[in-house]
């Protein structure tokens, strides 16, 4: 269970630079600062514009996964 979470996260954060370089390209350089500083900021912008740039498959894997990892920490954590 452990390995699904590593993989997982990695999948995570591939999909936030996904998103991230698609707001640099699209809503400009100092929207993709507070994405690159605050990613919750590129996370809801995604979803905002996912329609607009392709983005749908890549913000429900996002959102799938971010989900799953915190359900499996928390069952990790109750597990100890």
């Amino acid at each position: 269970m452990e390995t699904f979470t590593y993989i997982a996260d990695a999948v995570v954060w591939l999909m936030g630079v996904i998103v991230l370089i698609r707001l640099f390209k699209k809503g400009g350089f100092f929207k993709g600062l507070l994405g690159l500083i605050f990613m919750p900021f590129t996370y809801i912008w995604g979803w905002i514009h996912a329609k607009e740039h392709n983005l749908k498959t890549v913000m429900w894997i996002w959102t799938l996964l971010v989900i799953a990892t915190a359900v499996l920490n928390v069952v990790a954590q109750t597990a100890e």
